[in-house]
């Protein structure tokens, strides 16, 4: 769980729960199987809080949980019923066949591939 700071209270969010993360100016916006809670934080702040949970940096202003992920297509993540956008930057490293293989094998510790030979093969992708 994590605890944000929203509405003049602190709230406890499980991070399973958590689909996506979306900045906008000031505030993020953590959209969850419930509902949205909107806190006044920066996407760095929140990477922090995530760290270790299974989310990914998608772009300037969205953190995604991968467990979360339905599909992906033409740089656009559908979770649930919302199309979340990859960036150019990031499309290339999210279609890696080493990152399909993170996001699809259940792995609870998210740490790099490795390869026959011990040698981690995915150390550029950042998984929080």
């Amino acid at each position: 769980h994590i605890m944000v700071h929203a509405d003049g209270g602190l709230y406890k969010l499980s991070a399973s729960q958590i689909l996506f993360v979306e900045s906008e100016r000031h505030n993020v916006h953590f959209y969850t199987t419930t509902g949205k809670v909107t806190s006044r934080m920066n996407m760095h702040e929140v990477e922090e809080l995530l760290r270790g949970f299974g989310f990914y940096r998608c772009g300037k202003g969205f953190i995604i949980n991968l467990d979360k992920i339905d599909s992906f297509s033409d740089g656009i993540c559908r979770i649930g019923s919302y199309n979340v956008p990859v960036s150019r930057a990031k499309k290339k490293e999210f279609i890696s066949p080493n990152f399909l293989l993170l996001i699809c094998t259940p792995c609870t510790n998210h740490r790099p591939i490795r390869g026959s030979r011990g040698q981690a093969q995915s150390e550029r992708i950042l998984i929080y």
